[in-house]
């Protein structure tokens, strides 16, 4: 979905999902619904149970800490993971995404970083700071993948987690 051409097209949307009507309305509000559902879902089906992992919410925060979904271009971006790991796993490998209507923009891999931990263990917290994001006005989803130590193993697949707007006047920025 182009959800910026759609938004500059169309005065109203559908929403469809798992075959049935969802939503029905003004195309800002029904984006606004569908871009907060993946959210609110994709932080709750985050589990394996096989190595004890839960990923209980993905927030996004500016340069202040603040919990934001609104940013400007050049303002930092923090994506904030809290997790409950039941058992030790070694050395994970945590990446994180940041992707527009064309595509992906960047990306932070620890497999590529080395910034790994040791472990993650008990109820916890990882956090990735994207610094002066250089990105246009318009809307914006984060994905995460988590792989083992093996890096052959996916614990959790790459999957939306997040969404976020860039707003401003890009003449202010040059």
């Amino acid at each position: 979905h182009n959800l910026d051409s759609m938004r500059s097209l169309c005065k109203r949307a559908i929403w469809i999902k798992d075959g049935r009507l969802q939503q029905d309305g003004p195309v800002d509000e029904v984006f606004e619904s569908y871009l907060n559902s993946i959210a609110i879902e994709s932080t709750r089906s985050c589990a394996n149970h096989e190595y004890g992992l839960t990923i209980q919410k993905v927030e996004l925060k500016n340069y202040e800490g603040e919990r934001s979904d609104v940013f400007r271009p050049g303002e930092n971006l923090i994506v904030d993971i809290s997790y409950a790991a039941q058992k030790r796993i070694e050395r994970p490998f945590i990446a994180v995404g940041v992707l527009g209507i064309n595509g992906s923009c960047f990306a932070s891999n620890m497999l590529l970083d080395g910034q790994t931990p040791d472990y993650l263990e008990g109820e916890g917290r990882i956090r990735c700071t994207f610094k002066s994001i250089p990105l246009l006005p318009q809307d914006y989803t984060v994905k995460m993948s988590i792989r083992a130590s093996t890096v052959t193993d996916m614990i959790v697949p790459y999957k939306e987690v997040a969404y976020f707007k860039v707003q401003g006047d890009l003449g202010e920025y040059g």
